[in-house]
C-alpha cells in the first residue's frame, strides 16, 4: 500500500513535469477560474475533491493515527498566479512540497503552503503534494478544516474547503459523509 501511494505521488509529479508546468508565452487574461483538484489517499481509500463541488453539507471522516498522501493541483491555461493548501498543525508530521516552489506560512493553528508565480515567469499548473499523519484520538475525536485555493492573473478564484473528522468509529463510517 505504501508503495502504491508513493507511486501515485511520483506519477502525478512526472505527469506535471512532462506536460510542462511552465507556460509557453506570456500570461493571458480570461474570465475562467483555474481548475483545482485535491486528492487524499490513505487508510485504504482515495478521496478526490474538485472546486466545482459544494462540500458545505458534509465532512470527510479519516482514520486516526493513519498516514495520508495529499495532492493539490491547480491549472489555468492563461497562467496560475498562486495555489495554496492549508492544513491544521495537529496533522503531524506533515511534509508538503510545491512545484515549482513553495513558501510555508505558519499561524497558531495551521500551516499554509503556497506557490506564488511571477507574471514574468508564468506557469500553467502548480502542484502541492506530500503526506500527513492523523492524530491518535483514543475514544474521542478531532475536527478541523482543510482548504485549498487557486487564483489566476485576473484574480479569478477557485476554492475547496471542507470539514474533516478523525475518530475510531465515526457515524456513517469513513469517507465522505453528507449531513
Amino acid at each position: 500500500m505504501k508503495n502504491t501511494i508513493k507511486l501515485i505521488s511520483v506519477f502525478a509529479c512526472v505527469i506535471l513535469l512532462l506536460n510542462g508546468c511552465k507556460k509557453d508565452g506570456p500570461v493571458t487574461l480570461d474570465s475562467i477560474p483555474p481548475t483545482l483538484t485535491l486528492t487524499i489517499q490513505g487508510g485504504g481509500e482515495t478521496y478526490t475533491l474538485r472546486h466545482t463541488e459544494d462540500y458545505t453539507l458534509g465532512a470527510l471522516n479519516l482514520k486516526p493515527n493513519t498516514k495520508y498522501t495529499i495532492n493539490c493541483v491547480a491549472a489555468d491555461s492563461g497562467g496560475v498566479l498562486l495555489s495554496q493548501l492549508t492544513l491544521p498543525k495537529l496533522l503531524m508530521p506533515q511534509t508538503i512540497t510545491g512545484i515549482p516552489n513553495d513558501t510555508v506560512y505558519n499561524t497558531s493553528l495551521n500551516y499554509s503552503y503556497r506557490v506564488n508565480i511571477s507574471e514574468s515567469d508564468p506557469y500553467k499548473s502548480t502542484l502541492l503534494f506530500g503526506d500527513f499523519v492523523t492524530p491518535t484520538t483514543g475514544n474521542g475525536s478531532s475536527s478541523f478544516s482543510i482548504a485549498a485555493v487557486a487564483k489566476d492573473f485576473r484574480y479569478n478564484r477557485s476554492a475547496i474547503s471542507f470539514y474533516t473528522n478523525v475518530e475510531s468509529n465515526p457515524v456513517g463510517g469513513y469517507g465522505w459523509v453528507a449531513y
